[in-house]
């Protein structure tokens, strides 16, 4: 049988990913009550269903490019006593940047370049305690996402760094406040960055 976590994950991906399968409501399913998602660089995501509905309604899973992940290394494993567990996936990610794509590089207008990034993703994962009837999943879900890559790479292949000219203002990226936030995801404030998109107007996160 499938590990449960790879199961739980590849369904989860596709909600987000596959353009067949794209949902945000199946998307949710697959994670705890108050989940939380951290996209390190850029500190956009955030906790719980309501908040993390909004976001992938409106600058995530129908928002994203096309996009090739092509997985370097999987490692996944489950606690003694099978109530928790932990992913990591090590992936190259590549897309036109032919829209918006408003958790990596929130307020650049498309430039039509090809881009292409290491990235790793952190997963959490907890056991619900008394699973449903049949449920798909066995009782497992996502609790937590923490999504890390190297902005400048991204940053220099959209020629918005690049070495030797002047450094540009209010670039997408972050300073200290990206650790802090991952010792404590209630450190920081998220999606500061995403006021400036067109759809920031329209999000109720308080």
């Amino acid at each position: 049988p499938q590990e449960p976590l790879i199961k739980i994950w590849e369904a989860h991906l596709a909600h987000e990913f596959d353009a067949d399968q794209k949902s945000t409501k199946l998307t949710l399913a697959t994670m705890t009550s108050n989940a939380t998602v951290n996209h390190v660089p850029t500190l956009i995501g955030g906790r719980g269903k309501r908040l993390l509905s909004h976001f992938y309604q409106n600058h995530f899973i129908f928002k994203n490019p096309a996009m090739d992940m092509k997985l370097i290394k999987r490692t996944a494993s489950r606690n003694f006593d099978e109530s928790s567990g932990s992913l990591v996936d090590e992936m190259v990610v590549s897309f036109w940047h032919d829209k918006e794509v408003d958790w990596l590089v929130p307020g650049l207008k498309p430039t039509g370049l090809l881009v292409s990034l290491p990235l790793v993703v952190s997963v959490d994962f907890l056991r619900l305690a008394a699973p449903w009837p049949d449920d798909p999943y066995d009782g497992w879900r996502i609790h937590s996402e923490r999504i890390y890559w190297d902005q400048a790479t991204v940053l220099q292949q959209l020629r918005k760094l690049v070495p030797g000219n002047p450094v540009e203002e209010n670039l997408p990226m972050s300073g200290s406040d990206q650790a802090s936030k991952v010792l404590d995801f209630n450190s920081v404030p998220e999606n500061e960055l995403l006021k400036g998109t067109e759809s920031y107007a329209a999000m109720d996160l308080e």
